[in-house]
C-alpha cells in the first residue's frame, strides 16, 4: 500500500555524512548497502502480494492452492545473492554552478541484485536513477529516490511473476509446457506486450 511505498522512500532518503578523502570514497558502498535494504523490503513487499491474491483464490482455482502451498513452504523463495553498484557522473559538460559558486555534477546510480529463486534459478536486476554530487568543501549527493524505487518496484514485481510462473509449470506436464512456449513464440509482438500489461498478480496462476 501507498503507507508501506512511502517508508521504503524514506529509508532510502537518510542522511550519510562524508569528511575526509578516505571516508568519501566509501560513499558508493554506503548507498548500495542503504538502497540493498530498500530492495529487499520492496522484494519482501511483493512477494506478500502475491501470496494474498494465491490465498483468495486457492479455494476457486486447484492450480492456486497448489502453487500457494509451494510458497508457503519454500520459505524464503527468493534469496540476495550479491549486489554491485556504478557509482557514475555524467559528462563534466553536464555541470553547473549555483549562485554560492557551489558545483554541481549530474550522476547516474545504478544496482545490479543477484537472486535465487527457489533455490534453483538465478535471476539478475538492475535499479537506476539519476542524480547529482555537489559541493565544495562539503559533498552532498542527491538521488531521485521516487524514481528509484518506482524502477526497484516495478524490477522486483517481474521478478515475483517470474518466480510464480516457474512454479506453475512446474505443475504442468512437459508437454503442455512447451507446446505453450511455442505457442508464446508464434505470438506477435503486440499481442505478448498486451498480454503483459493485462497479467496481474491475481491473474498469474490462471490455467
Amino acid at each position: 500500500d501507498n503507507n508501506n511505498d512511502d517508508d521504503v522512500v524514506d529509508s532510502m532518503r537518510r542522511s550519510i555524512e562524508f569528511s575526509g578523502e578516505e571516508n568519501v570514497s566509501t560513499c558508493p558502498l554506503e548507498l548500495l548497502v542503504n538502497v540493498s535494504h530498500a530492495f529487499i523490503k520492496t522484494l519482501d513487499q511483493c512477494t506478500n502480494a502475491a501470496k494474498r491474491c494465491l490465498a483468495q483464490k486457492r479455494h476457486q482455482q486447484p492450480a492456486a492452492f497448489e502453487i500457494f502451498d509451494k510458497l508457503q513452504a519454500s520459505g524464503n523463495p527468493i534469496c540476495l545473492q550479491k549486489a554491485t553498484t556504478k557509482f557514475r557522473p555524467l559528462d563534466k559538460k553536464g555541470f553547473f554552478k549555483q549562485s554560492d559558486n557551489t558545483i554541481v555534477l549530474p550522476l547516474v546510480f545504478s544496482a545490479t541484485f543477484e537472486l535465487l529463486l527457489l533455490n534453483k534459478k538465478r535471476v539478475a536486476v538492475c535499479v537506476r536513477c539519476p542524480g547529482t554530487i555537489s559541493g565544495q568543501d562539503e559533498i552532498t549527493i542527491d538521488l531521485d529516490t521516487e524514481r528509484l524505487y518506482d524502477n526497484m518496484k516495478e524490477q522486483c514485481q517481474k521478478v515475483v511473476r517470474k518466480m510464480l510462473f516457474s512454479l506453475r509449470d512446474e505443475q504442468q506436464p512437459k508437454e503442455q509446457v512447451s507446446t505453450k512456449k511455442r505457442a508464446s513464440y508464434s505470438s506477435s509482438d503486440s499481442e505478448c506486450s498486451t498480454k503483459r500489461i493485462k497479467c496481474n498478480k491475481a491473474e498469474l496462476i490462471a490455467a
